[in-house]
């Protein structure tokens, strides 16, 4: 499959590059008696478009594929007995998602487009059938599975034991930067596409808690918003701040 070198900034005509997406190991052709096979690309569907708001599934509808972000940001979510939405997460370009649902064949979350993104998509029935024919395929599949396992565990501890507000957001932020610069480059630059209520709701915080905060870690220093992009400009305070390791 041939590659593309990419983009910084995400957006509809900015895409991750091939050789940065959670998808590159197992996209790659694998090399079978003297020749090589793209098992993956024949069957995906690339870069495909999605709309601000738009679904990709919604909880207890069947599996039928596992997606990685090609551009722009996408939502996790459950909604509560109450009928409220409780922000579980967030995806970047070069992550995955849906695979939560490879057991039980179902999905258990929804998942909706933040802004205009764009999704490469990989019907599972193919993927089962190239898992089972080809045992290195298999192989890259779990390490796949256990790369993005390891990403959602690191986004969760980024919040769990952190009390106040300044820790948080703080925390969330680096983990922010942290996964971007695995599938860009460093860089203390984020942009958060997401709603200031998204957030809130990730964090647990209420929104007016989130932008005093905001404001008061930028009044600090630590910190510089414009819009949406938020530049960490002290990040050795910001860790010792958030208690990030």
């Amino acid at each position: 499959m041939k590659k593309d070198k990419g983009s910084r900034v995400g957006g509809q005509d900015e895409y991750v590059a091939c050789d940065n997406c959670a998808l590159d190991d197992v996209c790659r052709p694998i090399a079978i008696g003297g020749s090589t096979l793209p098992l993956v690309h024949d069957i995906m569907g690339r870069r495909e478009p999605v709309s601000a708001g738009d679904f990709l599934y919604r909880k207890g509808e069947p599996l039928t594929a596992i997606y990685a972000v090609t551009s722009g940001t996408i939502k996790v979510q459950q909604t509560t007995d109450a009928g409220r939405a409780q922000v579980l997460g967030f995806r970047f370009p070069g992550e995955l998602f849906g695979e939560e649902a490879i057991y039980p064949s179902e999905y258990s979350l929804d998942a909706l487009a933040v802004d205009d993104a764009s999704v490469c998509r990989i019907p599972m029935q193919e993927f089962d059938e190239l898992a089972e024919k080809i045992p290195l395929f298999q192989k890259k599949l779990i390490k796949l599975i256990g790369r993005q396992c390891y990403v959602a565990q690191r986004q969760l501890a980024a919040c769990v034991a952190r009390n106040s507000a300044e820790e948080r957001l703080s925390a969330f932020m680096l983990n922010v930067a942290e996964r971007n610069s695995i599938h860009y480059q460093p860089g203390n630059e984020i942009q958060l596409a997401m709603s200031r209520d998204d957030i809130a709701n990730f964090l647990g915080l209420r929104r007016e808690t989130l932008s005093r905060t905001l404001t008061k870690l930028q009044k600090s220093g630590l910190i510089s918003v414009r819009g949406k992009v938020v530049e960490i400009l002290d990040i050795k305070e910001l860790r010792l701040l958030a208690h990030y390791l």
